[in-house]
């Protein structure tokens, strides 16, 4: 590095005892390489980085005092990303053509939604952690629109050191609590839907063909309303106002899971067993939200 510049990277981890041979060299301009005899003399410009508070480590010996103001020339204090959220998007776009030229892709941007989340996280790692999710979505997706469900799964808001920035919340239980879990009634209820079609179109089928229906159940076949409204009975549920089909039970069964997660559709959309992406498209169907 002589007559160029010399870039230390988390100076705040160097060693004591390599500190003061550093700080010899730094004061003298003069070092002895490592397997070396003689001494040689360099002239460099410095530049020093750290994510660690050296003054406090000064104070607790971790960092020479001496050492620390050799330093402390000219000091550019970057916030970390969580503080700048206006960078987040930025960032995130560069990372993502940086990707889409490296490796031939087409992947366009991110959606609203995946906006939404990139700049609710708190990026405990920072850029490093925002450019590794950019890079594995982008490798992932390959062309089109990266969306929420193309994102970890654990992206959100919370504190960089891992502390929940809110207090918890004794919540007093919910009467008929230990009902059946409104995720499994939600699948129970998607997977009746299929089940009433593929009946239908069974049933379309023999009547086409000239079969006979007599024999096939044991009994009169209920309207998907009525269905409904008996598995909804015996969860000890309200039918769905307005005709009590399956989308108003749907419907009914994503409003309560909005409800009581107190409007947060991540973990709405786990509640109820559906990816997000689907939740989301229910929610324009259904004009909630």
């Amino acid at each position: 590095a002589n007559g160029g510049t010399l870039f230390l990277d988390e100076v705040g981890e160097m060693p004591l005892g390599m500190q003061t041979r550093f700080l010899r060299a730094l004061e003298t301009g003069e070092f002895t390489p490592v397997g070396g005899k003689g001494i040689m003399r360099s002239d460099i410009r410095l530049v020093s980085a750290t994510n660690r508070d050296l003054m406090r480590a000064v104070e607790t010996g971790q960092f020479r005092q001496d050492l620390y103001y050799r330093l402390r020339v000219v000091v550019i204090e970057t916030p970390p990303l969580r503080e700048r959220q206006e960078d987040v998007l930025i960032l995130a776009d560069h990372f993502l053509h940086e990707e889409n030229r490296e490796h031939g892709l087409a992947v366009r941007g991110f959606s609203r939604h995946a906006k939404q989340l990139l700049k609710q996280h708190d990026w405990p790692g920072n850029i490093r952690e925002l450019r590794n999710v950019v890079r594995a979505a982008v490798v992932m997706k390959q062309r089109g629109l990266i969306d929420v469900d193309d994102l970890p799964s654990d992206l959100g808001p919370r504190s960089s050191a891992g502390r929940s920035r809110y207090l918890p919340v004794l919540v007093d239980p919910v009467p008929g609590a230990d009902r059946l879990d409104p995720g499994v009634l939600a699948s129970t209820l998607l997977e009746l839907r299929q089940d009433i079609k593929e009946i239908k179109a069974h049933l379309v089928e023999l009547s086409a063909s000239g079969g006979s229906l007599t024999g096939l159940v044991g009994g009169a076949i209920p309207a998907d309303g009525h269905v409904v409204e008996t598995l909804l009975h015996e969860q000890g549920l309200e039918p769905p106002a307005g005709g009590g089909d399956l989308q108003s039970a749907e419907k009914a069964l994503i409003a309560a899971a909005l409800e009581t997660t107190a409007g947060n559709r991540r973990r709405a959309a786990v509640q109820l067993g559906i990816s997000e992406r689907t939740l989301y498209r229910k929610l324009k169907h259904y004009g909630l939200g």
